[in-house]
């Protein structure tokens, strides 16, 4: 099945907004600089919107020279780009533990003015580091990947035929349509009667392939408005996920499929690009 392209986005800091990109460069770890950055308490345990709805509302933005992040009623904050002699800290993310980049107090300020202090505690921005942040998934199939800061994978694929089906589940359920924007989807592609992702293996062109490796499954930041950094009364769209769940042998709610770069590490991957979907 031949599909497209229709969107490609990444997430600089893990929770906060992303960015919408026409084309991006692939890595083993994904896009580049998706997750490249996340959010810690004292303990250097990762911080997500599933703690902090506010995060949503936090935008960033990347220059040539800085990260840039913005928070309404507050000035912007710019990390820069270019590495600095800084601290080292071990930083949690999951079940994995490993080192990277405190990004200063400058940045930990102005983060915990715009989220307010965790535990009583200022929260820090780290970096991932190649060579210094090492986080690794071993696959069903015996291999590996390195990831960054994203939970488990390299990419999250989503299309445009999924969310179409599942807004059809929610207007029977009463409930309001989402958008794409809920799901913080990588890439997304489209293609005639694709309506499941899972019933396929891998996005391929001639420069690239994206191999998927295991459904994704969903928590409370799909309720969230990422808008507003705000959950609304009904726990939207994960409910009705829960509902048209296909797996009945794994309960709970699924929409897309994590990924890895199986190859083409270096190539340019772009908003329109025509793959075959095997």
């Amino acid at each position: 099945m031949e599909v497209s392209i229709t969107a490609l986005n990444i997430f600089p800091v893990k929770s906060l907004g992303g960015i919408t990109l026409d084309s991006a460069e692939l890595t083993e770890k994904g896009l580049k600089y998706d997750r490249n950055w996340v959010i810690v308490d004292h303990a250097g345990v990762f911080l997500t919107q599933r703690q902090c709805e506010k995060m949503a509302t936090i935008s960033t933005t990347l220059t040539d020279l800085a990260l840039v992040l913005s928070a309404p009623g507050h000035q912007s904050l710019e990390v820069p780009l270019a590495l600095h002699e800084g601290e080292y800290k071990s930083v949690t993310v999951w079940k994995d533990t490993c080192d990277a980049l405190y990004e200063g107090e400058v940045s930990s300020h102005w983060l915990t003015s715009v989220l307010g202090s965790w535990n009583d505690q200022p929260v820090s921005l780290m970096r991932l580091v190649d060579g210094k942040t090492v986080r690794g998934k071993d696959l069903k199939d015996g291999t590996s990947t390195s990831i960054s800061f994203a939970d488990g994978y390299p990419l999250l694929i989503t299309s445009n035929g999924s969310l179409e089906s599942l807004n059809g589940s929610l207007i029977e359920n009463g409930a309001p349509e989402v958008g794409m924007e809920r799901f913080r989807a990588n890439v997304v592609i489209a293609g005639p009667k694709l309506e499941r992702e899972d019933r396929f293996s891998e996005l391929s062109s001639k420069s690239y392939s994206l191999k998927m490796v295991k459904p994704c499954q969903r928590c409370k930041i799909i309720t969230i408005d990422q808008e507003r950094g705000e959950i609304p009364v009904k726990k939207e769209p994960l409910k009705t996920l829960v509902k048209v769940n296909p797996f009945s042998d794994n309960p709970g709610a699924f929409f897309g499929e994590n990924a890895i770069v199986a190859n083409g590490i270096g190539a340019q991957i772009a908003v329109g690009d025509k793959l075959i979907l095997s």
